[in-house]
Order: C-alpha cells, then structure tokens, then sequence
C-alpha cells in the first residue's frame, strides 16, 4: 500500500481517517472497473 509510510507516523485518529478515505476511493475504483467488465 502506498499510504503506509505515511501512515505510520500519524497518529491513530489520523490515521484511521486516512485509512478510511483511501479505501472508500479503492471502492468507487472497484465499482467502476466491475461496472466496466
């Protein structure tokens, strides 16, 4: 994962939110290639 380097020096809160943001984008990532497969 990109973000791990980064991550790792933010504390827990930040961190998670960070966390959170990224994976809802891989999300709409994934719907979007599923919609196009």
């Amino acid at each position: 994962m990109l973000l791990d380097p980064i991550v790792d020096h933010l504390p827990g809160v930040e961190n998670r939110k960070l966390y959170n943001k990224f994976y809802r984008e891989l999300e709409k990532m994934n719907e979007i290639s599923a919609l196009g497969a």
